[in-house]
């Protein structure tokens, strides 16, 4: 029900929620580049897959890392982290804000095209973080390992790894 108030009638929700986010976007330039920093614009931005958002001097949720390396172009600078999600906690952070959470890296489906063209763009050891578990099963993501700057103190409680096809682990294989 609050969804349907949210979209603003009793009609069919997901059509009438595709139909808004619709209009929206047509309102909405898309951006060619975004930096991605603590401090988020006031006004709406439109981020598509022709956009080059930059992750630097930042630390964000595993969540957030995971939804832009799936929909944008993403290039990694110095000084960043993913950190585990934390319900009541914001997803953007400066980065050294020394947070630390374990983050619970998972995916257990394939991703392809952008996510897999963004993780092979990165830098070996370019991504800090500190690991609770790590289960990447039949999915592509096995290749962001080289790209993890993984804490020293880290005790990763569970690692799972598989992969059925040969560019799921090629960056891993090199």
């Amino acid at each position: 029900d609050e969804y349907r108030k949210a979209a603003g009638g009793s009609g069919s929700g997901s059509g009438r929620c595709r139909l808004l986010l619709s209009a929206l976007a047509a309102q909405l330039q898309a951006q060619a580049s975004f930096l991605l920093t603590q401090n988020l614009p006031n006004e709406a931005v439109l981020l598509t897959d022709q956009t080059t958002v930059t992750l630097k001097n930042i630390e964000i949720s595993e969540k957030l890392f995971f939804v832009l390396l799936e929909k944008t172009r993403v290039t990694v600078g110095g000084s960043f982290s993913i950190t585990g999600h934390a319900r009541n906690e914001d997803c953007i952070r400066e980065h050294g804000m020394a947070r630390n959470r374990p983050v619970w890296l998972g995916r257990r489906w394939a991703v392809l095209g952008l996510a897999l063209e963004n993780i092979e763009r990165m830098a070996p050891n370019s991504i800090g973080c500190v690991f609770e578990k790590l289960d990447l099963r039949d999915t592509g993501l096995i290749n962001i390992l080289p790209k993890l700057r993984v804490h020293k103190d880290c005790e990763i409680g569970m690692l799972w790894l598989s992969a059925s096809e040969k560019e799921h682990v090629a960056e891993v294989l090199k």
